[in-house]
């Protein structure tokens, strides 16, 4: 170990191996000439193959060396509904994505569809080109691709292509998963078919139980990579969907063994979270095996020698931009060295990554620097991540390969969290090489640079296998908070949505003796079963009682706050009150009262990026980051499509179009160029209006408060924006007139924004705002949404402590 002047701190992290020509009868396919597969790889393939033909696979075991400590040879075999699930937590660049897909993909032409869940888009494409080379080594051609193909990308980009003008997007998703073999896709698509938000009526309540029925019975194999990123939201939808495998549709006539493969960094602790819902059914016949695979003295390397260096920096005060550009002239002494060094660079904020880009055009040249964040598209990603540098966000620490022609050897990144950093850090160091000189440069908190300059007997040279837990000790006090509340508190709401919805479904059938209208026998059996699975999966909870609070939610307006995500529910809002049925004595839906949700998604003309020749300079990006790091202006609708009509020749016109078609934007702007500091501005409300049911006549009625309701999800207007600083070319009074005619689902608590943020670790991301209200300006913080809620459930969970 060294400690510089500067204090910062170097290691040499050893490489990570993997053993090879294990000797095994697993016949796993897909792999190139002379080579052979890793002991996990085989282990999942295995594991697979038990949900079809647990005799063979279980004669394979007797042939393998593995056998005395493979927890798969353990698992008892399923009945012929039975549900498995697998997680894999092997190292990162350890062939996960093979491990999972070869199974599937080699008997999907006769039968054994698979469904592959990502977490951000970037990845989903990425993961494409994985699976078609699979595909390609185990059939010997490429798949059939596109609507009536083999394998299918499903993502919100894909359906506005796909479908006719009116055209509803489950029309699609059913005639799709009838057809293709292997579909990737989003878990907000997932989501949308499980909870089926897709349903906007009758016709399509009976298409979107359809669809995913066909899910659940004809793929057999649905794997969720890169689990660990998914929040507590997502881990509560994608145990709903394992349960009503095992419990709701292993009743079916064809039903048929499911796998459900979980990829993740980490394994599961069945004492919390995901992996409490998992061991809550082994009930009802769910089984579960956890493969891992430390590192081995000798193999093949998957994970190369990576010299580290920790540098620390202010992050809460977001001075890791400043640290990072201080270290850029490094990195161009290093490249004057060694021209051959890629280089990648992951920071926290957009800013911040267009910031270095810029730096780095300066000393390098604009042709050799490409970012790729939310402010590019996925095209232009594509691009960039081929370039000697690479800016970028989140967007591009899950899952990417920076290998072949996106090769990485050189970086530098921001870390606030444990989780942060083992991620950022496993994007270096993946190609197999025996020698290589990686170089990786941390930027973290002050206090976890201490701690491990204080770590006794820290050697120079660390085995990778003891870095996590010495980085999650560091990283203790930073780790983020993770809603574990919301699983008490509103995931049983989302789930009893679903129950009624599903419900809906089954006619009534007319008794022959009484002639009264009587469920019938199988609305009967799937009532029960599902209310087994809600009762089993949270208890304390039954469908009673979480109808009653869904009530609540629907009169008051806040639903969509958690059936939705992203937009804040405004386009899945409309569905919800119509499936519902919910309704005032006069015959007006209960939504006739409201008014449309504010859209923080914010479509915008890049100034600067249409001075570039052939570039289409449209995005759509969050109001926040506009009014935070941007020089801006607020336009028209009419304005902001005069600038649209010029660049109706650009291919990506027509989908970009159909994206506002569908997102119901309140507001527009022009960027102009970026702020060299943050613009001070908050939201604001004299009086807001508050809306409530009243249970007298069954009527919404406004409420005007000279004080916020505070710690409690309500739905309110009447918010504007304020900056600090009078701007006139911000056109400030657009932007409030836009949010004068919405209605907010919030939820305000006393105190400052940032003291808030970072005394509850929020999530580094998390968007809490600053809030003034009234004529004293009396401070406050607002979050939306989803956010909302899951800082309500925080304060619940907190309360409950106390009593």
């Amino acid at each position: 170990m060294r400690i510089e002047q500067n204090m910062s701190l170097e290691l040499e992290l050893s490489p990570v191996y993997y053993r090879i020509n294990l000797n095994s009868a697993v016949p796993f396919p897909g792999l190139p000439p002379n080579t052979s597969p890793y002991a996990h790889q085989l282990q999942t393939y295995c594991a697979v193959a038990r949900t079809c033909k647990y005799e063979e696979a279980s004669s394979w075991c007797q042939r393998c060396e593995l056998v005395d400590n493979c927890a798969v040879t353990r698992l008892e075999p399923l009945s012929q509904h039975g549900t498995l699930c697998i997680t894999n937590s092997a190292i990162t660049g350890g062939g996960k994505t093979l491990a999972a897909y070869a199974y599937a993909v080699e008997h999907c032409l006769s039968g054994h569809k698979v469904l592959g869940v990502y977490p951000t888009n970037e990845l989903l494409h990425d993961q494409k080109r994985a699976v078609c080379k699979l595909f390609q080594e185990i059939h010997k051609r490429s798949p059939r691709e596109g609507i009536d193909g083999e394998l299918l990308v499903v993502d919100g980009e894909f359906l506005r292509q796909e479908k006719e003008a009116g055209e509803q997007n489950i029309k699609i998703i059913e005639y799709i998963v009838k057809g293709a073999k292997i579909i990737l896709t989003n878990p907000d698509i997932l989501y949308l078919l499980c909870h089926h938000l897709y349903a906007s009526s009758r016709e399509m309540t009976g298409r979107t139980i359809t669809a995913f029925s066909v899910l659940m019975r004809d793929f057999r194999t649905i794997i969720f990579d890169e689990f660990h990123l998914y929040n507590i939201k997502q881990q509560a939808s994608v145990s709903w969907i394992v349960g009503l495998s095992a419990q709701l549709f292993s009743n079916v006539a064809t039903a048929k063994a499911h796998a459900f493969i979980f990829s993740s960094a980490t394994p599961l602790d069945e004492k919390e979270g995901f992996g409490r819902l998992l061991a809550d059914l082994r009930e009802f016949g769910v089984q579960g095996v956890s493969i891992e695979q430390p590192g081995d003295s000798d193999g093949r390397p998957v994970m190369e020698a990576v010299k580290l260096r920790f540098e620390s920096a202010n992050l809460r005060a977001w001075a890791g931009e400043e640290k990072a550009v201080e270290l850029l002239p490094e990195i161009q002494a290093l490249m004057a060295r060694n021209a051959d060094h890629r280089c990648l660079y992951v920071m926290d904020a957009v800013a911040s990554a267009r910031r270095l880009k810029y730096e780095l055009a300066n000393l390098f040249g604009h042709e050799w620097v490409g970012e790729a964040h939310g402010l590019v598209r996925v095209s232009e990603k594509r691009a960039a991540l081929k370039k000697i540098h690479t800016t970028g966000t989140s967007g591009i620490e899950v899952g990417i390969d920076f290998t072949d022609e996106y090769f990485k050897d050189v970086l530098l990144f921001e870390a606030r969290t444990s989780a942060q950093f083992l991620q950022r850090l496993g994007r270096i160091g993946r190609n197999g090489r025996q020698e290589a000189q990686n170089l990786a440069i941390a930027i973290v908190p002050p206090e976890v640079l201490a701690y491990l300059q204080e770590y006794p007997q820290l050697p120079q040279r660390l085995d990778r296998n003891c870095l996590p837990p010495l980085i999650k000790q560091a990283f203790r006090y930073f780790d983020p908070e993770r809603f574990q509340g919301y699983l008490d508190l509103y995931a049983p709401l989302e789930a009893e949505y679903t129950c009624q919805i599903y419900l809906k479904g089954f006619e009534w059938g007319k008794n022959p003796v009484t002639g009264k209208w009587e469920e019938t026998q199988e609305r009967k059996f799937t009532r029960e079963q599902l209310g087994q699975l809600l009762l089993k999966l949270y208890p304390g909870h039954n469908r009673e009682m979480a109808r009653q609070e869904i009530n609540k939610l629907v009169r008051n307006g806040t639903i969509s706050g958690i059936l939705g995500f992203r937009d804040g529910g405004a386009v899945v809002e409309p569905n919800i009150y119509s499936a519902i049925g919910f309704k005032t004595p006069n015959g007006k839906s209960i939504r006739d009262y409201f008014a449309p949700l504010i859209n923080l998604e914010v479509p915008y003309f890049d100034h600067l990026k249409s001075q570039i020749t052939g570039a289409f300079p449209f995005h759509t990006y969050s109001l926040t980051y506009l009014l935070r790091r941007t020089e801006c202006s607020f336009i028209s609708k009419s304005e902001f499509w005069q600038y649209l009509e010029k660049y109706d020749h650009c291919s990506a016109a027509k989908p970009y179009r159909q994206q506002l078609a569908q997102g119901e934007p309140m507001i527009y702007a022009i960027v102009w160029g970026d702020l060299r500091q943050p613009r001070q501005w908050y939201f604001y409300s004299d009086s807001g209006c508050y809306r409530y049911f009243k249970v007298i006549d069954r009527s919404i009625v406004p409420e005007r408060r000279d004080y916020p309701l505070l710690e409690k999800v309500k739905r309110i207007k009447g918010l504007s924006v304020e900056t600090k600083k009078t701007e006139p070319d911000l056109n400030l009074e657009l932007l409030n007139q836009g949010l004068s005619q919405r209605d907010a689902i919030a939820y305000i608590g006393s105190g400052n924004a940032f003291n808030v943020a970072r005394e509850n670790h929020l999530p580094p991301l998390f968007e809490l705002c600053e809030l003034r209200w009234g004529a004293s300006q009396a401070h406050y913080h607002i979050a939306f949404d989803l956010n909302a809620f899951f800082l309500s459930s925080l304060r619940q969970a907190d309360r409950a402590c106390l009593i």
